[in-house]
């Protein structure tokens, strides 16, 4: 992780992570959310892949954690350029919405996340480009009803990518 002049979406730099499939590549950014864990939280962000990596694999945008727990994350998958909504199954798999849009390499895209946390009754909201493009469904069994940490980036190695990400923001209550 740095901080480059090569790409920016606002001001004059941008955060850049650079990602190999080295067993001991890696590259994230996480916010502690503070204090008592959350039950409302929001993060956007601008995000541009200018490479992605092989193509069983993704490029993470935003990643919502309790604890060292996966919650829901927002990605684009390889090859195709598809994003995805990944949630906790709450039995160490995941379930997949696909959100319907594409996320070009070398465009600057922005990313909202918004989950509240709620055992079996979770709302999870996701913006692209401005758009709500959430499933028709919005109420999901996130298996937790708190929040205390947001991702940006991948908490894995080899998860091959560039990417730069400006602009983030993050709330929570």
């Amino acid at each position: 992780a740095t901080i480059s002049t090569a790409q920016h979406h606002s001001g004059t730099c941008a955060g850049l992570f650079t990602v190999s499939t080295s067993t001991t590549s890696l590259a994230y950014i996480s916010n502690a959310l503070g204090g008592s864990a959350k039950t409302d939280v929001w993060a956007s962000g601008w995000f541009y892949v200018a490479q992605e990596g092989v193509a069983s694999n993704d490029v993470p945008y935003l990643r919502f954690f309790d604890g060292t727990n996966r919650i829901a994350d927002v990605f684009r998958k390889n090859g195709t350029g598809d994003s995805w909504l990944r949630t906790t199954n709450g039995s160490g798999g995941w379930n997949y919405a696909d959100l319907n849009t594409v996320m070009k390499l070398n465009t600057w895209h922005q990313v909202t996340l918004h989950v509240a946390p709620a055992g079996a009754t979770s709302t999870i909201e996701v913006w692209i480009d401005g758009s709500l493009v959430s499933p028709l469904s919005t109420t999901y069994n996130l298996y937790t009803t708190q929040l205390t940490a947001v991702h940006l980036g991948a908490e894995h190695v080899s998860q091959e990518a560039v990417e730069y990400f400006d602009d983030v923001t993050i709330g929570a209550s």
